[in-house]
């Protein structure tokens, strides 16, 4: 048990090897299976019923005809849905909704979804999130709406305490206006408009990471600074550095 549990803190990859050490490490390994992570190049879904301890899964959506298996994953706190490009909207959008059906979304801690181009109205994405009630860090990564009008981008996390907006639209910026006032730790990797965080109060943000994509954006930082009481970590970049 001890050298399964010490395992379980590699990645997926050195993992499999140390259990292919000795026999009695690979029995240690997998009576049961301790491997935590998975990478999503290891990942087959006719196997996950080896991998009950699995908290964290990157999952592909081309893989999403094989979802079967998902709900075995019943310690799972952390997911990371990869749409994809050469798919169709409609069709990562089917995706979106067969993964939260085949999880139970209340466990999830922390969603990070990337690659979504959005619908025509934010509705939907607000359906979509209102499913994972328990999330408390939410991160977006080169995700976009093709409408150019929508007014209200609001969403209700109660428990939402860090947010990251990594090459989104403009659009997804005015959740802030929702959630703001209430987050604990906040990056930003992305053009910003003034508008989107110039009412919006900090008061409790305590981490900060913004990276620098254009001349307006340390005027935008210090509107962020400006209303921040707790704060005690900050890292200013570029996007060069990454």
């Amino acid at each position: 048990d001890l050298i399964g549990e010490a395992a379980s803190y590699l990645d997926s990859w050195s993992y499999f090897s140390m259990a292919q050490s000795s026999r009695h490490i690979y029995l240690s390994c997998n009576k049961p299976n301790h491997l935590q992570r998975l990478s999503p190049s290891l990942l087959i879904m006719n196997t996950l019923n080896r991998y009950k301890s699995i908290t964290h899964l990157s999952l592909p959506l081309d893989s999403v005809h094989t979802l079967c298996k998902l709900q075995t994953l019943t310690n799972l706190t952390s997911i990371h849905i990869q749409c994809d490009g050469r798919l169709s909207n409609e069709l990562n959008r089917r995706g979106l909704e067969c993964v939260c059906d085949q999880i139970n979304t209340k466990n999830i801690h922390h969603l990070y979804v990337s690659n979504w181009a959005g619908s025509q109205s934010f509705d939907w994405e607000r359906d979509l999130l209102s499913k994972f009630e328990s999330i408390k860090y939410l991160s977006l990564r080169d995700c976009f709406m093709r409408a150019d009008n929508i007014s209200d981008c609001s969403i209700k996390l109660s428990n939402l305490e860090g947010l990251e907006f990594i090459f989104c639209g403009i659009q997804y910026q005015k959740m802030l206006h929702s959630v703001g006032n209430q987050l604990k730790y906040l990056k930003i990797d992305d053009e910003f408009e003034e508008e989107y965080i110039k009412d919006v109060d900090f008061k409790k943000l305590q981490q900060l990471i913004f990276f620098i994509n254009h001349p307006r954006d340390p005027q935008l930082l210090a509107q962020i600074i400006k209303s921040c009481v707790t704060l005690q970590k900050i890292k200013i970049g570029t996007t060069q550095e990454c």
